[in-house]
C-alpha cells in the first residue's frame, strides 16, 4: 500500500476548498473549465481519436460558460444524463458497445464532449445552486471516502475479487469498504445540506455505487484503449481521469437527485 496514493487528493483538496468558498464564482469556473480541457485530451488521446479534437475542446469550454451561466434546463439534463448513463452501463455489460464509440472519429469525438464536458460541468450547476459551496464539499468528500474506503479495505483484506471483468483487481471487500466509507461520510455531513439520517444513508450508499460504475466505466475505455491510465500528470493516479472518473458520474447524479428532491 502506497502513501503516494493519497498524497495528490491531499494536495488537491485544500486547493480545491480555497476555489470552491471563494466569493466570485468564476474562478471555480475556470478551474473545472481546465479540467474538462484537459480530461478531453486525455480521452482523445487514449481512444486515438486526435482528429478534430479541437471541436471537442471547443463544445467542452461552451458547456462549461453554459453552466456558469445556469443554461442547463434540469428536466432535458436529467434525461440526457439518463441516456447517457444508460449507454456506459449498456457498455460495461457489452463491450463491443465501448469498441463502437471509440473505433468512428466524429462519434468518439462527441461522445467525450458527452462523457466528459457535459457530465463534469455538472460541478459548475452544483456550485451556483443556493449553499452550492456546502453542497460540493459533501460530494467530493463522500465520493472520495468511497474510493479510500474500498481501497484501503480492498488492500487488505480483499480476497474475493474477479467480480468485474473490467477491473479484475476489484473484490467484495472493497466494495463493502467503499460503501462503508461513503455512508460514513454521508451521516456525518449529511445534516450540513438539510438531509436526515435516513436521506443520509441512502444518499451514500447511492454515490458510493454511482462512483464504482464511475470507475468502472472509465476502466472499460482504458481496456479498450490498452492503456493502464489516462495519462500521466499524477503521479501513481495516472491522469485526471483517473482522479475523476468517480465524480463523472456521481456529480450529475447528485445534482439532479437534489435537485428534484429538494427543489432546489
Amino acid at each position: 500500500m502506497s502513501w503516494q496514493r493519497f498524497l495528490p487528493p491531499a494536495l488537491f483538496f485544500p486547493f480545491l476548498a480555497y476555489i470552491v468558498f471563494l466569493k466570485e464564482p468564476i474562478f471555480f469556473t475556470i478551474c473545472i473549465g481546465s479540467i474538462i480541457v484537459l480530461s478531453l485530451l486525455e480521452f482523445y488521446n487514449m481512444v486515438q481519436k486526435e482528429d478534430w479534437w479541437f471541436l471537442g475542446l471547443f463544445s467542452g469550454i461552451m458547456l462549461a460558460g453554459f453552466a456558469h451561466q445556469n443554461q442547463f434546463s434540469p428536466a432535458i439534463g436529467s434525461i440526457v444524463y439518463v441516456a447517457l448513463f444508460l449507454i456506459l452501463l449498456f457498455g460495461l455489460i457489452k463491450p463491443a458497445v465501448v469498441t463502437a464509440i471509440t473505433k468512428f472519429g466524429i462519434i468518439a469525438i462527441i461522445f467525450g464532449v458527452g462523457y466528459v464536458a457535459f457530465l463534469i460541468s455538472h460541478l459548475i450547476l452544483i456550485r451556483n445552486m443556493e449553499e452550492g459551496r456546502l453542497l460540493l464539499l459533501y460530494l467530493f468528500c463522500v465520493v472520495w471516502a468511497s474510493d479510500g474506503g474500498a481501497y484501503l479495505i480492498g488492500k487488505r483484506f480483499g480476497r474475493h475479487k474477479g467480480i468485474f471483468k473490467v477491473s479484475p483487481n476489484k473484490s467484495i471487500e472493497g466494495l463493502v469498504g467503499g460503501l462503508a466509507g461513503s455512508v460514513g461520510f454521508s451521516l456525518l455531513l449529511g445534516g450540513i445540506i438539510g438531509l436526515d439520517r435516513l436521506e443520509s444513508f441512502g444518499m451514500g450508499v447511492l454515490l458510493s455505487l454511482v462512483a464504482l460504475l464511475g470507475d468502472l466505466v472509465e476502466s472499460s475505455f482504458k481496456r479498450c484503449a490498452g492503456a493502464k491510465d489516462s495519462g500521466n500528470w499524477i503521479m501513481e493516479y495516472g491522469g485526471i481521469l483517473d482522479v475523476f472518473d468517480s465524480i463523472i458520474l456521481s456529480a450529475p447524479f447528485f445534482y439532479y437527485l437534489y435537485f428534484f428532491i429538494k427543489g432546489a
